[in-house]
């Protein structure tokens, strides 16, 4: 057997670092993957809901490169055993992932407010959709400036030399939070109005309400989530189908001016 690539010891713990970020990036990409089976299989690929996914796993990729050359530079290890060059490499990757986060976690939001775009018809939803993707880009912008302004020298975070000594992460921290919310409130909403049994109404709330326990990988699969949930439950029951009938997606007469009360019977096939 070969040996390690790197082992963890109490003195240096970036080993369990590498191992989480590349586990993750792994499972992300099938989870991808199988979204995108699904779409090319049912021919909705749409770019509007997919490539902005397509475009955050490439770049949640390039961080945790970043984050294992980190590692490399001491990443994990105390930093009075760091050379001063090594301490100053790991400063700037660490600095360079961090910013990549941010693009990571809006990304996956653009998505999923495409994704609810499509899904509805109602005027109401989708205007507060809207405003949910311009408090999206809006915090995209502020949390780069800041994260990237916010210290001096900019990749040393130390409070001390930071603006409000950190205290600008906490907006970040609470727009980003209140986003998720938005996320997952807004599909409750419409989906609470379809005509579905219980069971499959909490499923595609589930899937939605995800987002907010995740971040960077995790957030691109939750993103996936609502289009592949059903796939998975058709695996669990043996079932063939891969999309979501329309009356799962369909909301009632009161509640967007519109009624639809269709199925996927007679092998008619409806939107993802």
């Amino acid at each position: 057997l070969l040996p390690p690539l790197e082992t963890i010891t109490p003195y240096d713990r970036g080993p369990a670092i590498t191992i989480v970020a590349f586990v993750f990036f792994f499972v992300t990409l099938i989870i991808v993957a199988v979204k995108l089976g699904t779409a090319l299989y049912s021919k909705t690929v749409l770019l509007s809901t997919d490539a902005p996914l397509w475009i955050a796993l490439i770049v949640a990729f390039i961080q945790s490169l970043l984050t294992q050359f980190a590692v490399d530079h001491g990443l994990g290890k105390h930093s009075s055993s760091l050379s001063t060059a090594d301490f100053s490499k790991y400063n700037k990757l660490t600095y360079a992932a961090q910013l990549l986060l941010i693009p990571v976690l809006s990304l996956s939001k653009v998505s999923t407010c495409r994704l609810i775009h499509r899904l509805t018809p109602g005027q109401r939803i989708r205007r507060a959709n809207l405003i949910t993707m311009i408090a999206v880009g809006l915090w995209t912008v502020f949390a780069l400036f800041a994260t990237a302004l916010q210290c001096r020298p900019h990749w040393e975070y130390l409070p001390s030399h930071c603006v409000g000594k950190g205290a600008v992460n906490y907006p970040i921290i609470l727009i980003n939070i209140v986003t998720d919310l938005a996320l997952v409130v807004i599909p409750l909403i419409m989906i609470w109005s379809v005509q579905m049994t219980l069971q499959k109404r909490l499923q595609i709330i589930a899937s939605f309400s995800s987002r907010l326990v995740l971040t960077t990988y995790l957030s691109i699969i939750a993103a996936c989530m609502p289009s592949v949930y059903r796939i998975l439950s058709n695996l669990r029951s043996g079932l063939n189908g891969v999309h979501l009938s329309e009356i799962e997606l369909s909301t009632t007469q009161g509640a967007t001016g519109s009624r639809t009360e269709s199925g996927n019977q007679g092998g008619s096939s409806s939107r993802a």
